[in-house]
């Protein structure tokens, strides 16, 4: 309509007449153009949107080189990472592939890699330098002008303290780790080993194990314990005897008012705290003793509310709870004029009929000091019988960190602590002996490869034992040495020895007594010889012996008897009879027999072949053979 097309020609009949048409003689009813350029896209060689001399993609006419940027003119066609999509719009360019784009793109999204011809897909960087440890020339965290060691890009020193500034590195002990940051900065241990995680290396720190607390209601208490300073420095310390945390429900004491109902922290009957609520219409604690007269009527104890480093009211032997906040968060109790310590209860539920509590001793109820190790004895007061206590030690070399363990124990009347090494006990008995008598075997048990820490082996006792352990078990036998008959098959063997202290040290192995050796038997057929071949049935009894050093009674079988020669041989040289063995009667140590007297005159003579078989308990299996003849001729 806007040129003169007077015939309206239009050759390819697509609605667009000649004079106007993008592409005459390309259908293109649309007269799609996509870069302006008067050329429609059903006939444009090079359709380039932007006017960079790069086609757009997907146009079917295109003959110019494919555009990797269709929408920005990018003559250059750069494309870094190539992903066929042009740095000019590519959302990441990436050229390492680790999902980081590379800095300086405009046309970027994703986030910045931190080091750009390096793949490092965590970017870590240990200094925020903002270089990626891939590819820093110098990873310092601490600042110090010394990269931390182990990081493949580094270039600058080695830092002996890599988290720690120490321009000095000073390393005084020559192990690699700087004195900063050396947890034994005198004493090597490249390793920087700290079983205990404390931050003292047990190069230079104190050992201490604690073996465990014996509990045998004897005159000591003995605590097997051992300390030793690497560098043999004397060691000091202390032992705590403390109460035991844990839970308690306090019962209303109700209309009876029961002495035993209530909290007894030293386990005297009538010396403790009680609790009541239903049955006096409000909740209070009070001193069982002065409020009840269980004992003598005086008061034992105090309570106050908070704990017992911060009090929130009074300490009283009487504690009415009414009108508090509820429920109360915690309370103290403790000896009357106590000035400090107690117990410190945590409340876990409070009812009209119940007070439930967690309680934790605050303070211990004994101390002994340590001067030396090991401590020498000491007397033990103020313990309830059947009370479980925990005992904790605490050591120091006066140089690194004080190092502790702990244990629970059953407290029973014991009067005396004793701190010492238990015995260390070795079986050095093989492990597997043979059979030597009937059902069993003898067998020497040797202890003497035990010994004392303490260094008094005099002083040791011994005691072997069977089963140990089980339901079975039984002491049987005594000293360093001793020799004793075991029984076949696999036994468990244990050994304690015992110190001048009562510190019992044990071991304990297995001893297999086993019967690998087969029984003997002989077998003897009487008579051995049958004469004259005149082909009777001639009685025969067949005895055997045998014997087995393990079993008395092995085992006897009759396995068979079998001649050397056929029953009815061809021809006339032995006669015309069958049946020429005959079985009468098998008993205990013998079988009787019928056998032919007869041969094959032609032959050598004819041999009746006996043979049983022997076995013992244990399996064990052997043959006896015996032979009767029937000979050619008498001679």
């Amino acid at each position: 309509p806007f040129a003169a097309d007077a015939d309206q020609t239009d050759l390819v009949g697509d609605g667009a007449g000649d004079a106007c048409d993008n592409c005459p003689a390309d259908p293109n009813p649309g007269q799609e153009d996509a870069d302006h350029d008067r050329r429609g896209d059903a006939c444009d060689v090079c359709t380039d949107r932007d006017l960079d001399r790069f086609g757009d993609a997907a146009l079917p006419t295109d003959l110019c080189p494919r555009d990797n940027c269709p929408l920005l003119t990018n003559p250059s066609q750069d494309d870094a990472d190539g992903d066929a999509v042009g740095d000019g719009c590519d959302p990441c360019t990436d050229t390492d592939a680790d999902g980081f784009g590379d800095p300086g793109f405009r046309a970027g999204t994703c986030p910045v890699d931190n080091c750009p011809g390096t793949t490092n897909r965590s970017q870590d960087d240990a200094d925020d330098d903002g270089v990626g440890d891939a590819c820093d020339s110098c990873t310092d965290p601490d600042g110090d002008g010394l990269g931390s060691p182990g990081l493949p890009a580094s270039r600058c020193g080695a830092d002996n303290c890599a988290l720690l500034a120490n321009p000095d590195q000073a390393d005084s002990d020559g192990d690699e780790a700087g004195d900063a940051c050396d947890n034994c900065p005198v004493h090597p241990n490249r390793g920087q080993e700290d079983r205990n995680h404390d931050g003292a290396g047990d190069a230079c720190q104190p050992a201490l194990i604690l073996d465990g607390v014996l509990e045998d209601g004897g005159v000591n208490l003995e605590v097997a314990a051992r300390a030793q300073d690497p560098q043999d420095d004397p060691l000091t310390g202390r032992i705590e005897i403390q109460d035991r945390a844990g839970e308690h429900v306090l019962p209303d004491t109700g209309p009876a008012f029961d002495c035993a109902a209530g909290f007894l922290p030293d386990g005297v009957p009538g010396e403790g705290v009680g609790f009541a609520h239903g049955s006096i219409g409000a909740p209070a604690l009070f001193d069982l003793d002065a409020n009840l007269r269980c004992r003598d009527g005086q008061q034992d104890f105090e309570i106050a509310i908070g704990t017992c480093s911060r009090p929130e009211s009074e300490f009283t032997g009487f504690l009415s709870l009414w009108g508090l906040p509820t429920p109360v968060a915690s309370f103290c109790v403790r000896r009357s004029g106590q000035a400090a310590g107690g117990f410190e209860w945590t409340v876990l539920e409070l009812t009209e009929g119940l007070l439930r509590v967690w309680s934790v001793p605050q303070g211990p109820r004994s101390v002994f000091d340590l001067p030396s190790w090991p401590p020498l004895p000491a007397a033990l007061q103020g313990l309830q019988p059947g009370t479980k206590y925990r005992l904790a030690i605490t050591v120091t070399d006066g140089v690194t960190l004080p190092i502790g363990v702990a244990d629970e124990f059953l407290y029973q009347g014991e009067t005396n602590l004793i701190v010492g090494v238990a015995p260390a006990a070795a079986i050095d008995t093989p492990p597997r002996a043979e059979c030597d008598r009937p059902g069993g075997a003898e067998v020497i048990l040797d202890g003497s490869g035990s010994f004392d820490p303490d260094g008094r082996q005099s002083n040791l006792t011994y005691a072997w034992v069977l089963d140990p352990g089980g339901e079975g078990e039984r002491i049987v036998a005594a000293g360093v040495q001793a020799t004793i008959v075991m029984n076949l098959g696999v036994n468990r063997v244990g050994l304690r020895v015992t110190d001048a202290d009562g510190f019992v040290g044990t071991a304990e192995t297995t001893i297999t007594i086993a019967d690998t050796t087969p029984p003997e038997v002989r077998l003897s057929p009487e008579p051995a010889i049958l004469w004259p071949p005149d082909h009777r049935l001639v009685p025969v009894a067949l005895r055997w012996q045998a014997s087995d050093r393990c079993d008395p009674r092995p085992a006897v079988v009759l396995e068979g008897i079998r001649s050397s020669e056929p029953e009815d041989a061809a021809g006339g040289g032995d006669g015309a009879t069958m049946g020429d063995i005959v079985v009468v009667e098998v008993g205990d140590g013998e079988a009787r027999l019928l056998v032919r007297a007869e041969r094959d005159a032609r032959g050598s003579g004819r041999i009746y072949e006996s043979s049983v078989v022997v076995r013992d308990a244990s399996g064990n299996e052997n043959i006896g053979r015996g032979s009767i003849r029937v000979p050619n001729n008498k001679k």
